[in-house]
């Protein structure tokens, strides 16, 4: 993050943009509830109109150009809107509108960052508007796995999908979901919390403001990711956390707060860990071929070649739309797919939406790599290492994970931490055009 003094327009006031940083960061927060809801409108649509009626109001007479990202997300929904129309019309399927509406948010969120949070000083807003609601996402998460009375039966009443209703009703292990829904989600969504805060706690490092309150929401996030006990996640966690030390050096008693609220967490959670890895350690009579592998990596192998990949032969032009899972079993499906997912987000987007739509995806994740590493690299900006490498590990996680999928991982990543490294190399841009132009230009880097 950096604060850039330049001639862009004057920002909304602190009350305004933590407003809006709020709504949005309470939206995505929400992703997972799906009740009340008037005519399937959720709360997290309510709370993006929201926004975005406040920032059109406010931003009326402002312009937002376009980026070569907005421009790859935009193409990205008109393409599967298309193969969406073909797929439906050849198997006689329904139309995916939800898959519509959920690129939509995403794009009005983004419309949302790019008009209100312009420089450095409005990105430590956003973050604080993305990481207090994040923080709430986690405390329930961790009131569900210590098995606190009424919690768990109270989020099945209210999340979509059955994931956590069905191990309620089966007495099976709780794995943390919050109101994203899923534990997977869960925890694709606290990894780019917690690069989020990571990048705050860098900042406010690097300035001498203090860092206790990011650090006691980190705590807090990084005991809900282990709550989810999905060990990709985990590690990316890991791994975000320890490349922030490059940067910040903890004190004596940090060390000792933070051993401190591990023990405890192994003290509430080691069964279910221990559990979690006796079950990633099973191999199966069949399986003695792969059996250096966890079992997560050897049931996916035998999905994709016993299943995804046939299907993805039949059409891999157009794939078989976005509803395809929803037909498995019937003429309007591959016969081939048993399982539910096909547990990668490349292979689902080759299987729904065909290959030219998984060019796209990629080439999108790709330029947001390239505009993260740059910031890092060529702009010796160092708030956003965490940031990067949280979205290099993930994008290698996808290979096994659909995080883009995700409601919640695809809200948090496009919309804020990428969104935030657009509008701050707009900003350094700016900055060193002006500077070649006059000398009175200041740029302060953080």
């Amino acid at each position: 993050m950096t604060d850039t003094v330049t001639d862009a327009p004057a920002a909304p006031d602190t009350r305004f943009r933590l407003t809006i940083a709020l709504l949005l960061g309470s939206a995505i927060a929400v992703v997972g509830v799906g009740r009340p809801s008037i005519g399937g409108i959720t709360p997290t649509v309510v709370l993006v109109v929201a926004a975005c009626g406040a920032t059109l109001w406010a931003r009326r007479r402002q312009r937002v150009p376009a980026t070569v990202i907005d421009v790859l997300l935009v193409l990205s929904l008109a393409l599967r809107a298309v193969v969406e129309l073909i797929d439906t019309h050849r198997a006689g399927t329904a139309f995916g509108t939800g898959m519509i509406a959920d690129a939509v948010l995403v794009l009005a969120m983004v419309y949302v960052v790019r008009s209100v949070f312009a420089t450095g000083r409005d990105l430590v807003v956003l973050a604080w508007g993305t990481l207090i609601p994040a923080a709430g996402v986690s405390v329930l998460a961790l009131l569900q796995v210590v098995d606190t009375p009424g919690v768990n039966s109270a989020l099945s009443a209210v999340l979509r999908g059955s994931a956590l209703a069905d191990r309620v009703e089966r007495g099976a292990q709780i794995r943390a979901t919050g109101t994203i829904g899923h534990w997977t989600s869960l925890g694709a969504y606290l990894c780019v919390a917690i690069a989020i805060g990571c990048a705050l706690l860098i900042h406010l490092h690097r300035t001498g403001r203090p860092t206790r309150a990011v650090a006691a929401v980190l705590t807090v996030l990084t005991a809900a990711e282990f709550a989810t006990l999905t060990f990709a996640t985990v590690g990316v966690a890991a791994v975000v956390l320890l490349s922030t030390l490059v940067h910040v050096r903890p004190s004596r008693r940090a060390v000792l707060a933070a051993a401190g609220v591990a023990v405890l967490a192994w003290i509430a959670m080691s069964g279910q860990i221990m559990s979690r890895v006796s079950q990633q350690s099973r191999q199966r009579p069949d399986d003695e071929s792969m059996g250096y592998l966890p079992e997560t990596i050897r049931y996916r192998i035998r999905v994709w070649d016993q299943q995804t990949i046939p299907a993805i032969q039949e059409n891999i032009l157009f794939g078989h739309g976005s509803l395809v899972y929803r037909y498995i079993g019937t003429d309007k499906a591959p016969s081939a797919l048993v399982w539910s997912s096909p547990e990668s987000q490349w292979l689902r987007t080759l299987i729904q939406f065909g290959a030219i739509a998984m060019i796209l995806e990629i080439v999108a994740v790709v330029v947001a790599l390239v505009l993260l590493i740059e910031l890092v690299v060529r702009y010796d900006m160092p708030a956003f290492l965490p940031v990067t490498v949280m979205a290099v590990l993930m994008t290698v996680i996808m290979t096994i994970h659909s995080h883009l999928y995700d409601r919640a991982f695809s809200m948090l990543f496009w919309s804020v931490a990428v969104t935030a490294a657009v509008a701050v190399r707009t900003a350094r841009r700016r900055s060193s055009a002006q500077n070649d132009s006059s000398p009175t230009t200041r740029t302060e880097t953080a």
